[in-house]
């Protein structure tokens, strides 16, 4: 009885042991809404008492380490991410871009979602039509690289502003584009580690669909090999409020994905008939 009271204690010592070292980490910033602002840019909510940026080397913003609301960036902030990776927001925990801009501090993995069916997370940009910036290298969306089940209970949804990912958005959970823009500059991964489509999917919405209507900008090798059909036939791209359009025109080398708005679909309806009228007279 004594052996194993001594056993016990010795576990519980290497647990506190453990998580000490961790919070010391130098290497690992991370969010602890210490003041109850929720604000990114306020350094007394990170546990190293600096705003992740040059020489912050990794960010977390993670709901087990500390069960706090996640950070705001609002219109006129601007937050960076560390020279290392982000990790998070996850394990039920969110942040919300409203009008400010987060930028990539020369982080490969820029912002990485990941969650389960129970300790959710997200990313909302430009709720309420706020607008805001997202410019970074990678964007993981519930598939981190070393574990891909975290697609689960990751969420991105998008009702204004700009994203852009300079290399690639790696899919595994939920991408919800009811406005603004988004950009995958060199390639978009969609369920690329075999994710069912129940756990995966891109929805793009036309505009009044929660916002002004979702543009994605692709790749055109994505539309010329069949990558895009293949998608839409296996249920992973999911159009909502109308027809899935394809714009090939506005960027060189590039295909917009959006989903044109039912009175924009009546008024080209109309023409055609106008047109073929025309002929027939």
């Amino acid at each position: 009885m004594v052996r194993k009271l001594i056993y016990v204690i010795s576990f519980v010592l290497v647990l506190a042991l453990a998580s000490n070292a961790f919070a010391a980490d130098p290497n690992v910033n991370v969010w602890t809404n210490a003041t109850g602002n929720r604000l990114w840019v306020d350094p007394l909510n990170w546990d190293k008492g600096v705003v992740p940026g040059p020489g912050t080397h990794n960010t977390q913003i993670n709901g087990i380490s500390y069960a706090v609301p996640g950070p705001i960036i609002n219109a006129g902030q601007v937050a960076t991410t560390g020279d290392w990776d982000t990790w998070g927001p996850e394990w039920h925990i969110g942040l919300d871009i409203q009008g400010g801009s987060l930028l990539s501090g020369g982080a490969f993995v820029g912002l990485n979602i990941e969650g389960d069916a129970i300790n959710s997370a997200y990313v909302n940009l430009g709720q309420g039509e706020t607008g805001g910036s997202i410019n970074i290298t990678n964007f993981l969306v519930g598939d981190t690289w070393w574990w891909h089940g975290g697609g689960a209970g990751a969420t991105y949804n998008q009702y204004s502003g700009t994203a852009i990912a300079n290399d690639w958005i790696w899919l595994g959970g939920k991408m919800n584009l009811y406005g603004g823009y988004t950009k995958a500059t060199n390639g978009f991964a969609m369920a690329s580690a075999g994710q069912p489509n129940t756990m995966t999917t891109l929805s793009i919405y036309a505009a009044g669909g929660g916002g002004g209507g979702g543009k994605l900008s692709l790749p055109v090798g994505l539309y010329d090999d069949g990558t895009i059909a293949g998608w839409l036939a296996a249920g992973y791209l999911v159009p909502v409020g109308g027809t899935l359009g394809y714009d090939l025109v506005s960027e060189t080398g590039r295909v917009v994905l959006y989903v044109p708005e039912p009175a924009t679909i009546a008024l080209l309806c109309l023409g055609g008939l106008a047109l073929i009228r025309r002929k027939r007279s």
